[in-house]
């Protein structure tokens, strides 16, 4: 017992020491002589100001008997706490400079110390203007070097000490890793049920923060942000069986010679606001067409029952968390099956990596038409996969699992076109259920495995193409060449087809490199390499796969362990090939359709990031063999504590308009009061 306290007790005072002396910084910058200064103003005493339609109050203190010899530091207290947050600026006028210093600041409801702005002049300050951004002033008291109490964060205390304690648990050399796996026992089985339990945990607390609280997100309306609502007025077309939708095209559009030229649409008057952005326009009709799936399953049977829509928000929360369930199947599937002898810490940390390096927590955060269409392709992808997987280890009810397996890859095709690439997966699991050889040698083939495989494939197939010739009048058009969006995604893309394929791998898979910030969440996506090719393609900052999860680098490593793959097999050979090569084929195809955008790697990220754990694992055991095992270990380490901070990243969501993120978009307030809690030097 005395082991496990001692530690705990050593993490523990860690854990204080950082929250007093790190997370506390600011609380020390006045010791000693620095006197203080209290300065009242009142409303009539501000002048106001509008600059780029910006309201402001500007008031100024130019007495300099009555600012400190030695200013630091400016408090302020006002007559009724702002339920908004305030921007504004400091502008200190000081002896031996000509313009002086502007100091910006931010004060956020419910973080203190937020309204105490440290100051850096270079000289004797002889004048302090004061500017705040707000449309309704009121009383203010400025203290000049007020210093701040130490305060001390719970929850920032209990979540430093948990990471601690977690790192000191898998920590190279670990007496933990000297634990065998075993699935079957209850206290792995816990500790692979926590890990679910909180990355379930943080997705939906993804989701929820996004709202400033529950009762905003439950009667929110997807029709009060753009691309939003695609699904519901899917649903709505489909209620009144049509497949088109109900509101009406401008007429305009007809006359245009090309309507979907964005450029031509202004020329003759017709602006974005005039038409339903991101839908498709086909002989005077508008059309969604993102993927029918989710709509006929969940948007039109909710809406049926209730009478009321089913938000985004719900419906990729729920998607992200049955798929990332699974997702932990097929790994654990791979894992029992080839990799039986790794220490239970080792699966674990695994486990941990594949559900951080998703990518689902950008979905869950932005949860838009399009990103809706990817989490559904995704959990319909991998739970097919998963029943197919649980078809070859246990017999009964093999042809039942087959079929539902492959009725959900397959409808993973009806949310998003690009996932019909993850049914190659049935090629190692599934033809050699369906082909045996008899004693003669002769090939036989299992008629009911057949038919599990080829009748959902086919019904879903049919649906399909009924619906699109519905639309289109082709079989094989989803709509992508009538998009009404800035381009004509009909054009030709620029630059050579085997360019822009190499563009979409590098950029989407291998691409290296983060560009570091001061601001949380700290970590910037570097822009993506395009050698000018603009075009129809859509190039964004984004963040590879590869630097999500580095193990996937392994994978250029193949003939360090080879040997390993064939030792396991033919099946895992394929598997193996399948999650390493499938990918690729899909960055491939992205960066020839689309260019680079940092939701496009969810398709196919849980793929490349199973694959470089099983590398990772082949690696090991011939690393473990050499006597290092303590560098496997702390790869292994070092990996999650990348993975788990890019996931932090991606739950933000993209940069929107003049903010950082989706997140401070949408929850400026709860986002600063998260952020303000790391950034200890503010």
């Amino acid at each position: 017992m005395r082991g496990k306290i001692r530690p705990a007790g050593i993490i523990l005072l860690i854990s204080l020491l950082l929250e007093l002396f790190l997370f506390n910084f600011r609380s020390f910058e006045l010791i000693g002589s620095y006197p203080s200064q209290e300065i009242h103003f009142q409303p009539a005493e501000m002048t106001a100001t509008n600059e780029d339609g910006i309201q402001a109050f500007s008031f100024r203190v130019d007495a300099p008997e009555r600012i400190p010899q030695d200013l630091r530091s400016v408090q302020f207290d006002f007559e009724t706490s702002p339920a908004d947050i305030i921007r504004g600026t400091i502008h200190t006028e000081e002896k031996g400079s000509l313009t002086g210093h502007v100091r910006e600041m931010k004060i956020i409801p419910g973080v203190e110390h937020s309204r105490n702005v440290y100051l850096y002049p270079s000289g004797r300050v002889t004048a302090v203007t004061f500017t705040l951004e707000t449309a309704d002033p009121q009383a203010v008291r400025v203290t000049f070097n007020r210093r701040l109490p130490v305060r001390v964060n719970g929850f920032r205390l209990l979540i430093v000490f948990l990471g601690l304690g977690l790192l000191y648990l898998l920590r190279p050399g670990s007496p933990l890793y000297q634990v065998r796996l075993n699935l079957r026992g209850r206290r792995q089985r816990a500790a692979f049920l926590a890990l679910f339990v909180v990355y379930t945990g943080f997705l939906i607390w993804t989701a929820v923060s996004t709202y400033p609280d529950l009762k905003t997100m439950l009667r929110s309306d997807n029709f009060a942000f753009w691309n939003k609502d695609h699904y519901q007025l899917l649903t709505d077309a489909l209620m009144n069986r049509s497949v088109s939708l109900a509101a009406e095209p401008p007429a305009a559009l007809e006359t245009l010679r090309n309507a979907y030229d964005g450029e031509e649409r202004l020329q003759n008057g017709i602006s974005d606001a005039d038409i339903y952005w991101d839908t498709a326009y086909y002989n005077g009709k508008y059309y969604v067409y993102f993927g029918v799936v989710p709509a006929v399953t969940i948007l039109l049977p909710f809406r049926l029952l209730t009478g009321r829509y089913l938000l985004n928000d719900f419906v990729v929360l729920a998607y992200a968390v049955i798929g990332s369930l699974g997702l932990l199947y097929c790994y654990f599937w791979l894992v029992w099956r080839y990799f039986s002898e790794l220490s239970a810490p080792v699966v674990w940390i695994g486990a941990a990596i594949l559900l951080s390096s998703a990518g689902l927590a950008w979905c869950v955060r932005r949860p838009l038409s399009y990103e809706l269409a990817i989490s559904a392709a995704f959990c319909l992808s991998v739970c097919g996969l998963a029943l197919n997987l649980s078809a070859i280890a246990h017999a009964r009810f093999r042809k039942v699992k087959l079929f539902a397996g492959c009725l959900l890859m397959a409808a993973a095709v009806g949310c998003r076109p690009t996932a019909l690439f993850v049914s190659l997966f049935n090629l190692p699991v599934v033809l050699p259920l369906l082909f045996s050889r008899k004693e003669n040698g002769r090939l036989s083939v299992a008629p009911g495995v057949l038919f599990s495989v080829v009748i959902p494939y086919g019904a879903v197939a049919a649906g399909l193409m009924a619906y699109n010739f519905a639309r289109f009048g082709s079989v094989l058009e989803f709509g992508q060449n009538y998009q009404l969006t800035i381009v004509d995604n009909r054009a030709v893309g620029s630059g050579p087809l085997l360019s822009n394929a190499l563009l979409g791998v590098y950029n989407l898979v291998f691409r290296g490199g983060t560009m570091l910030s001061s601001d949380f969440p700290f970590l910037v996506p570097p822009a993506p390499l395009t050698f000018g090719f603009g075009g129809t393609k859509f190039w964004k900052d984004s963040f590879s796969v590869a630097a999500i999860c580095p193990l996937v680098y392994l994978l250029l490593f193949f003939p360090y362990f080879r040997m390993g793959i064939r030792r396991r097999g033919k099946r895992f050979h394929a598997l193996f090939f399948v999650l390493a090569i499938v990918p690729l084929l899909m960055a491939a195809f992205v960066g020839t359709t689309v260019g680079t955008y940092q939701r496009y790697i969810i398709d196919f990220a849980w793929m490349l990031v199973l694959a470089g754990l099983l590398a990772a694992f082949l690696c090991a055991e011939r690393l473990s063999a050499a006597g290092l095992e303590r560098m496997v270990q702390g790869g292994l380490v070092v990996c999650l504590m990348i993975s788990a901070a890019y996931a932090v990243v991606l739950s933000c969501g993209e940069a929107q308009l003049d903010v950082k993120n989706f997140f401070e978009f949408h929850n400026p307030i709860l986002f600063n009061q998260v952020a303000y809690q790391w950034m200890f030097w503010l």
